[in-house]
């Protein structure tokens, strides 16, 4: 799969104890993640330029179908969970 250099914006609390600060700015930090790799909610970091490409999209999507079928083959044939 091919993937750029862009990276994509995150915006996650700041430390422990985000809700007790009196400032906006100090309850979030901004976390950067290049495009294609896996972002902080779990899912993958997409930037906008690819986001807006059909093709990259549909490479993606191939991507993670082909993953799904993997772990499911794997889960069938070992009798466990996601790999």
């Amino acid at each position: 799969m091919t993937t750029c250099q862009n990276k994509v914006s995150y915006y996650e609390p700041n430390g422990r104890f985000a809700a007790t600060f009196t400032s906006v700015a100090d309850d979030y930090r901004e976390v950067f993640v290049l495009c294609g790799n896996t972002d902080p909610h779990g899912a993958r970091a997409i930037c906008e330029t690819c986001a807006s490409n059909p093709q990259v999209m549909q490479e993606i999507q191939r991507h993670e179908e082909t993953a799904a079928k993997d772990n499911a083959w794997l889960r069938r044939s070992a009798g466990w969970g996601e790999i």
